[in-house]
């Protein structure tokens, strides 16, 4: 028996690979209240641990508060080092970042695509490797983890509600 994946998304985006066989979406929601009194470097898990297969597809906004010190905000790849216990990047010296240098101060409307909107050069059909520039020898033990970092000090807070898509790898 074949499966029927003709939809009203299917007929008006027929070469959507959302449509296509052996596609497996995963949405992770991610919900912080950032403090007031916040420290620099704070950093904020959207989504782990992933592959370097995987492709992050968008990342929704559920609800996004201005955070109007944060005019430096970065979003990237990052590993768990086993022996500190602390996120790092994954790439050293550049290279890691999806969008870098962003300004969150003003609100996030619902349901925006904050990961294209924050960088609209960003070509959202490449795997984290390709991203990356890196190959299967060097993905980190444990996973990739996408986290958004503040880099200043945070002195308004809010609240931080993201949806993030990720297209899983399905050949391994």
């Amino acid at each position: 028996m074949t499966q029927n994946l003709n939809s009203i998304g299917k007929a008006a985006y027929p070469l959507s690979p959302a449509f296509g066989p052996g596609k497996r979406y995963r949405t992770v929601n991610a919900r912080y209240t950032v403090p007031t009194t916040g420290v620099a470097g704070d950093t904020y898990v959207l989504a782990g641990p992933l592959t370097l297969d995987d492709r992050i597809a968008r990342i929704f906004s559920q609800a996004m508060a201005a955070l109007t010190t944060a005019t430096n905000a970065n979003l990237g790849f990052y590993y768990l080092d086993m022996n500190s216990q602390t996120l790092k990047p994954v790439k050293s010296g550049g290279g890691n970042e999806l969008w870098s240098g962003v300004s969150l101060a003003t609100a996030v409307t619902v349901w925006s695509d904050v990961l294209s909107a924050k960088n609209g050069a960003l070509d959202t059909t490449k795997p984290i490797r390709d991203l990356l520039l890196i190959g299967p020898d060097q993905a980190p033990v444990g996973g990739i983890y996408l986290v958004l970092t503040l880099p200043t000090a945070n002195t308004a807070g809010g609240l931080i509600d993201l949806d993030t898509m990720i297209d899983e790898a399905t050949t391994r």
